[in-house]
């Protein structure tokens, strides 16, 4: 381990076991404190789009030992998101979709918040774990204040808080995925067997949590590998071709499979599916329709992993996906295609001002000291961050800043390191002590952009988006559907009994709503309306009667209220109706 204290910088005073201990204290009560923040949003925030169908496949995978519903993720997060519900006694409701069964499970008594919460509580681990490994690496690289930085950085981080506060996969791939990174640099500067244990079991679990973890992780890996190669590692590379360093590696990946088999099921399936066209290889080299008596019995036995055909499966699904693409927004353009700087773009506006500014700086204070002392340690953390973002940039499904959200604790190590640089050195004119100055105040600005956020973090837009993000994102950023529950508050503080609702989200109205009504495209009606940003952006022609109306409130950051005078209704509704009789 003494090449790694090698890279920690100067920053901390040796032997100051009780300051070190203060701040291990103050990153706990910073954690504490987010996760009691994040609970406070179960209660006031709906579930979104994802959520009941996540439960609804944990739930059939735990309760019924199948996983049908829908392969393209893969179990591991949705068996967290489910257990909770699971153990408190919730099982199956038997429909035939997803959906169907993800909102039966929610609205089975009256106990919707209850069973949601139990949900999202399964995805706390996951961001515990985030936090801890930022921790671990951030100490390292540049020593415990900046790694108390780089908690507090990731601890108030709006984007991170919203996800962490879902039952979805993506808190799960970031944390999982940190560690297998996070594995690969302590692995690539000392293999070790124990070390490649460690990787390949956190690869297993990351790639098991979401199948995206496969290619970002080997984004991040060969973009490691080349930057190590291109600044020349201080350590040889004869390590690697001890016979312990790949058998450590070799029993991680049987763990890894094991690890599979169990979140899968541990369930068995024959080589070939009864029900198939049985052929058989002739002499020839031909088919032949006539099948071996004692083969086809053996090939049709239980005898292979559930598990292989489930990830096979998943990957040709999600290929699948990102060959159809997604219909997406950005900047006024709606695509199923993607684009190239989606990402790029949505890290800007999502991303809190302190955080982006410190990452960085940082990254650019890293990368300088990694080629200057011709060691690539320094700078992993903003070469990984560069693979998967490079990787993320080719993706057709552009559809929130929490596909990348692996990216934000690599910013707050970069980040943690420039804000002890800045308190350390001397920074063109300005001195250390002149420094702490600004640092406060970028701290008290994250803190400020944090708690304005609360609860809608999902939500949160930083200022550089201006007073309408709507412009820029709102898929899965903006509008994800959680904003049903406070239309429900808004309308009974109004008084209304009456209200149309065009919503971005699967749910049963009349349950958050009483006296809701579908609002159905091109017909104009009077009293109160409520529609979701994305309806009215991305079916903007079906709504277009709604343009000449001013919102009475914005509900939550994501659906608009209006009232719609009688006389005006009746005078659209006119118009619409010659408009269609006119047509041929």
């Amino acid at each position: 381990m003494g090449a790694l204290r090698a890279v920690r910088t100067v920053n901390e005073p040796r032997g100051d076991g009780d300051s070190r201990r203060w701040f291990g204290i103050l990153a706990v009560a910073l954690a504490i404190v987010a996760v009691l923040r994040i609970i406070s949003t179960y209660s006031v925030l709906s579930h979104t789009w994802d959520e009941p169908a996540h439960i609804a496949c944990g739930l059939e995978l735990l309760g019924n030992g199948r996983y049908a519903y829908e392969v393209q993720h893969p179990p591991l997060a949705r068996i967290a998101v489910a257990l909770a519900p699971y153990l408190s006694g919730l099982r199956s409701r038997g429909r035939t979709n997803m959906w169907d069964e993800g909102l039966a499970l929610l609205y089975r008594s009256n106990d919707y918040v209850g069973v949601l919460s139990l949900a999202r509580v399964g995805t706390l681990p996951f961001f515990l774990l985030t936090l801890w490994t930022t921790w671990l690496w951030a100490g390292r690289l540049s020593g415990r204040r900046s790694a108390l930085v780089a908690v507090f950085l990731l601890a108030t981080a709006p984007p991170l808080l919203g996800h962490a506060g879902l039952a979805t996969t993506d808190l799960a791939l970031a944390g999982l995925g940190l560690v297998a990174v996070d594995r690969a640099v302590v692995w690539f500067e000392r293999p070790t067997l124990a070390g490649g244990v460690l990787l390949s079991i956190a690869a297993a679990a990351a790639v098991l949590s979401k199948f995206s973890a496969g290619p970002f992780l080997i984004a991040a890996f060969v973009a490691l590998i080349g930057w190590r190669l291109v600044v020349g590692p201080r350590t040889g590379g004869k390590a690697f071709f001890r016979h312990d360093v790949w058998l450590g590696l070799g029993l991680g990946l049987l763990m890894g499979l094991a690890l599979a088999w169990a979140v899968y099921g541990f369930g068995l399936e024959p080589l070939r599916a009864p029900n198939r066209p049985r052929s058989m290889v002739g002499s020839d080299g031909g088919a032949s329709a006539l099948p071996a008596p004692a083969v086809v019995p053996l090939a049709e036995r239980p005898v292979w992993p559930t598990f292989v055909a489930g990830i096979r499966n998943g990957l040709a699904s999600a290929a699948h996906h990102h060959r159809m693409g997604h219909t997406s927004f950005l900047l006024g353009e709606i695509e199923s295609d993607g684009w190239w700087h989606y990402y790029p773009v949505a890290l800007l506006v999502k991303t809190p001002v302190t955080l982006l500014l410190l990452a960085f700086a940082g990254s650019g204070l890293l990368l300088r000291q990694s080629w200057r002392d011709r060691d690539w340690r320094p700078a992993a953390p903003v070469i990984a961050a560069a693979g998967i973002l490079a990787f993320a940039m080719t993706s057709r499904i552009n559809i929130g800043v929490r596909h990348v959200l692996i990216l934000y604790p690599l910013m707050a190590i970069a980040a943690g390191h420039a804000t002890v640089t800045l308190l350390r050195d001397r920074v063109g004119a300005l001195r250390p002590r002149a420094m702490i100055g600004v640092v406060v105040a970028l701290f008290a600005w994250q803190a400020w952009e944090s708690v304005a956020a609360h609860p809608e973090y999902v939500a949160h837009f930083n200022i550089i988006a201006g007073r309408r993000p709507e412009r820029v994102l709102i898929n899965g950023d903006l509008d994800w559907g959680q904003d049903l529950s406070l239309l429900s508050a808004e309308v009974r503080r109004r008084g209304i009994e009456r209200i149309h609702v065009a919503y971005n989200g699967r749910t049963r109205l009349h349950r958050h709503v009483p006296g809701a009504v579908p609002l159905q495209p091109i017909q104009p009606v009077a009293g109160w309306v409520a529609i979701s940003l994305w309806t009215r952006v991305v079916k903007g022609d079906s709504y277009a009667w709604l343009r000449d109306y001013t919102p009475v409130a914005r509900v939550g950051r994501s659906m608009d209220l209006y009232f719609i005078p009688a006389d005006a209704a009746a005078s659209r509704s006119s118009v619409s109706s010659g408009a269609a009789s006119a047509l041929p």
